[in-house]
């Protein structure tokens, strides 16, 4: 008998979720996936490519990509030189090089070494192995840009031409305020055949103030001028709101973890006798938009109109609600997260904003006021719904707001620029 597990088909999202399983997560998704639950892809870090072995296998043939983020950007940066599994992988030795050197003949072995990678493991999409950007003139971009279309290349010649490829950005915000580097951005990827562009913006996530929200979502609708999917990366609960108002046409996401992306972490040095403790879980309050420790929803779960206010009533998520939000954060997180998601894809494009704001944020707002006086540590969770719905407020009134392509992972074979040579 055949003891490989069969799992459900998916239903294909209107809009992109990717989920990152962090180390311990294999076993929780693999559960999930076979009851179907719909995401466009999970992206697995190179380091745990062996304990995620079965996880990705599973996904073969389940419409469901298996993403290969071959950490490339944490490689070569100061602080992710020392995490724990990066030396074991043939693209390593790439890491250092120069960007005049990836131009050449590194380039070119780099893009072959990850094809082969992906066509071995049988992925079916891979994240570009990209910099940490200082600004648009910065150049390692023009070497990332290179090392891309050796890698689409490669990855043609090796019959795999149904592989999307994704261009992680990662750069400072600011930099994209600026007209004339956004301009050099824009140009630059234009060039490209790329599937989509994933966006990395330092400092944003889940704690962003509201300029830096306004900001976000101003920059995705210039992005949008390359007619390609945008995917929002470590935007945290913030990126469902990007999704509502058009900036993104996907949002990727840790596991209750991993909600905001600050080049500080990759520039600063690590200690490489520091312990390997891998955070515990965090509870998601769906209807506020927040994560607390399991502790603090044991607390504010004594009350019971927090209860009925906070706590999962879906019976196939939580059972026993409150009590299996508490015991299997990890599982209530991505039933509700794709809930989420999905809701926001079922809404016409030029309403989305309107009822994002109304039906989730003000919603949000006004529960979190209890909440904040039940347990204080939702005191910053209050103040920032508060104003990030003045802030989507206010981008309403603007009128008009464009509808984003929807980053579910597939090939874009639109009318492009010729594409960048590769020599």
């Amino acid at each position: 008998m055949n003891s490989q597990l069969r799992l459900l088909q998916p239903t294909k999202p209107r809009l992109g979720l990717y989920l990152r399983p962090g180390r311990n997560d294999h076993t929780v998704f693999t559960a999930l996936l076979a009851e179907g639950r719909a995401v466009s892809g999970l992206v697995l870090d190179a380091r745990n490519l062996e304990r995620h072995r079965q996880l990705r296998e599973n996904l073969i043939g389940n419409g469901v990509h298996a993403v290969l983020d071959t950490d490339f950007m944490e490689m070569s940066t100061t602080g992710g030189t020392v995490l724990a599994g990066l030396d074991t992988f043939p693209w390593r030795r790439f890491a250092q090089a120069t960007a005049s050197q990836l131009r050449g003949q590194a380039g070119r072995d780099l893009a072959a070494t990850v094809a082969d990678s992906v066509a071995t493991l049988d992925f079916s999409a891979v994240l570009a192995p990209t910099h940490l950007l200082a600004d648009a003139r910065d150049p390692f971009f023009g070497a990332d840009r290179t090392v891309t279309a050796y890698l689409r290349a490669e990855l043609d010649r090796r019959g795999h031409l149904d592989t999307p490829v994704f261009y992680p950005l990662a750069i400072p915000a600011a930099s994209l305020r600026d007209p004339t580097q956004l301009a050099l951005i824009l140009d630059g990827l234009r060039s490209l055949d790329l599937d989509a562009v994933w966006l990395r913006l330092h400092p944003f996530g889940a704690t962003a103030g509201p300029l830096a929200l306004r900001h976000y979502i101003e920059t995705g609708w210039q992005l949008g001028q390359l007619g390609l999917p945008i995917v929002g990366e470590h935007t945290g609960t913030i990126g469902l709101a990007l999704m509502a108002f058009g900036a993104v046409g996907g949002i990727e996401s840790g596991i209750t973890l991993g909600e905001r992306f600050d080049a500080q972490a990759l520039n600063r040095p690590r200690d490489p006798r520091g312990s390997g403790y891998i955070p515990q879980p965090r509870v998601y309050l769906h209807e506020i938009g927040a994560f607390v420790s399991r502790a603090v929803a044991r607390r504010l779960f004594q009350n019971r109109q927090m209860i009925a206010a906070l706590g999962c009533r879906d019976g196939s998520c939580c059972r026993e609600g409150v009590d299996s939000m508490i015991r299997d954060p990890r599982r209530h997180f991505v039933i509700r997260r794709t809930s989420e998601v999905e809701r926001i894809g079922g809404v016409a494009p030029d309403a989305r904003a309107t009822t994002y704001v109304n039906d989730v944020v003000r919603r949000g707002a006004v529960l979190s006021g209890p909440a904040a006086r039940v347990a204080l540590e939702l005191v910053p969770v209050q103040r920032r719904l508060e104003r990030w719905h003045g802030t989507l407020e206010a981008l309403l009134r603007q009128g008009q707001r464009p509808a984003p392509i929807p980053a579910v992972g597939q090939r874009i074979r639109t009318a492009r620029p010729k594409p960048y040579s590769v020599g």
